[in-house]
Parts: C-alpha cells; structure tokens; sequence
C-alpha cells in the first residue's frame, strides 16, 4: 500500500502538523499575528476618525480606505510577487507596517493626530496588507510539500477568517473604548458624574477634549438612566 503523508495522523502541533515543518510554522504565525493587527485596525481606524470628527462622509472613508487597496494593487501584488523575492516583500510590508503604526501612536500620545494622518496611515496599512497576504501565499509551496499545500493553505486561510474578520474587529472596539474611557479620565473636567439637569451631560460633554467629547456624553447619558445612542 503507497503511503499517503496527506493521510498520516498528525502528531503534535494540531494547529500545524510536524510534518509541514518549522518554516510554515513561522509563517503561519506571523502570518495570525498580522491578521489580528490588520482585524483591530478595521474597527479602531474609523472609530479614531469619529472621534475626531463628526463628519458620515469621513468615517466612511475611513473604512472605504482600508479595503480600496485590495481593489486597486491586488493584481499588481500578485505579478510582483511571482517576480520578484517573495520573502524581501513580506519582511518590506511589515517593516512599513511598523512605521506607519508607530507614526500614527506618536500622533496621538502628542495629540497632533489629525483626520487627513488618520486616513492615509489606513490607505498604507490596507496597501501593505495586500502585498503582505499575496506574497504570503506564494510562500507556502516553497516550504511545504505538493500534498501538503491544501492542508497548509487551509490554516492560512483559518487565520484570516477568523482572527482577521471574526476577532480582531471586537478586540479593536474593545481596545478604543478602553483608550477613549482612560483619557476622558474618572474624575476631572470630563468627569461621567450624574449631571445636576437635563441638559448638563451636553455642558458636561463639551468639556472635554473633542476626542472624547463623544464618550462623555454617552457616559453620562447612560448615568442618568438615557439611552447612550440618543
């Protein structure tokens, strides 16, 4: 009978075979990791431009930007990648990646953060994600046998359904709202204490620093008892 290594019971390392090696490993791990970056940067990305703005047509930008570079260089990502060191891009589009995210955290630790900073740092990270994710997949027949190459393209693909799409926009959510509540500050002039009238959580709210301007209101809002989206 012809020995099947697709078939062959996994020992160890369920979320990557031994038999697909040390190399895909790496891969698949930095490759989990960037997708969770990229999952919490698609819901903290327009929620930071909301906080700064209460423009529709801006936070929507914000979200068109992160997913118009798949549009625009996907093609191109996987030409490039078919041509040129397939590893050299990836190690390239992480190091901007850093760059950009490092730039962008600066910015607002400073408060110089702005809506137009905001906006082309998600253009850049969504760019860089394309090149990334393409010439990642290009990676895998080079460290993983023919008979293996479904099996290691499913936990890719696992990675980024659920760590990108499924887990890392609530954790991104999460994360904002834990940064916006720590900078409103508990107490202070942007203290969430039950207003003294009706009207005092908009006074309350107009207070505080315009980035959370927003949270107070819906702090005290819901202090009193109102519907924090009213």
């Amino acid at each position: 009978m012809l020995a099947c290594s697709a078939c062959e019971p996994s020992r160890g390392h369920h979320g990557a075979p031994a038999r697909l090696g040390v190399g895909f490993r790496w891969l698949l791990a930095s490759s989990w990791i960037s997708n969770l970056g990229d999952g919490i940067a698609l819901a903290a990305g327009p929620l930071l431009v909301a906080s700064q703005t209460e423009d529709p047509f801006l936070v929507a930008l914000a979200a068109l930007l992160q997913w118009l570079p798949q549009l625009l260089f996907g093609l191109y990502a996987g030409a490039l990648s078919d041509r040129l060191d397939r590893r050299l891009i990836v190690v390239t589009v992480d190091v901007l990646r850093a760059v950009v995210l490092v730039a962008i955290a600066t910015s607002i630790v400073t408060g110089t953060v702005s809506i137009a900073v905001i906006l082309v740092a998600l253009f850049l990270l969504g760019t860089a994600e394309v090149f990334a994710d393409n010439s990642s997949q290009t990676l895998l027949p080079m460290l993983v046998r023919r008979q293996d190459l479904a099996l290691a393209n499913s936990r890719i693909q696992a990675g980024l359904i659920t760590v990108n799409q499924m887990a890392g926009p609530p954790v991104g959510a999460a994360l904002f709202a834990a940064g916006m509540a720590s900078r409103s500050g508990r107490p202070g002039p942007c203290s969430c204490s039950t207003p003294s009238n009706g009207s005092g959580w908009e006074r309350s709210a107009l207070a505080c620093s315009r980035p959370s301007r927003r949270w107070a209101a819906c702090w005290a809002r819901w202090r009193t008892g109102g519907s924090p989206a009213a």
